[in-house]
């Protein structure tokens, strides 16, 4: 069984962990009916099929720990490649043994933020936690030996 403390990421006053079926129904209007009708109904069949992996935004008691509702953001990833033909300018920077035709990525499928907490700069902390968790497993990959 998997640790669920071990999939968060706690950031200025927030806790951003995995979708957790407890919080459904989801209360969930991010100004965008697509995107309310996918965290409300369609979300956890993507996850069921493996097609994404969601994660919702809280607010965060440092002190208690406790997770404070309502969910302020959801974001959804899924996997994907980048070809590196397409990169052909700089498929040198990687090392030789692990230039591959093509190399794992992650995409981001959605991302809403809640209305009320829009203009809030919680989109930018989502994208900022996304880039820099990204950025660390690629350099991970690049440098471990093999």
């Amino acid at each position: 069984m998997l640790n669920p403390e071990r999939n968060k990421i706690i950031c200025e006053g927030f806790v951003l962990e995995p979708l957790n079926t407890d919080l459904f129904p989801l209360d969930c209007d991010c100004s965008d009916q697509d995107l309310n009708e996918f965290f409300q109904t369609d979300v956890l069949a993507h996850e069921q099929e493996l097609y994404t992996k969601s994660y919702t935004l809280r607010y965060y008691n440092a002190e208690t720990g406790e997770r404070l509702l309502p969910v302020a953001a959801l974001i959804s990833y899924c996997n994907d490649a980048v070809r590196l033909k397409d990169f052909k300018d700089h498929a040198e920077e990687l090392p030789e043994k692990k230039r591959y035709p093509s190399i794992p990525a992650v995409k981001i499928a959605r991302l809403g933020v809640q209305q009320r907490y829009q203009g809030d700069g919680i989109g930018t902390l989502l994208l900022n936690l996304t880039y820099t968790s990204s950025r660390f497993s690629l350099e991970f990959a690049i440098s471990s030996p093999t």
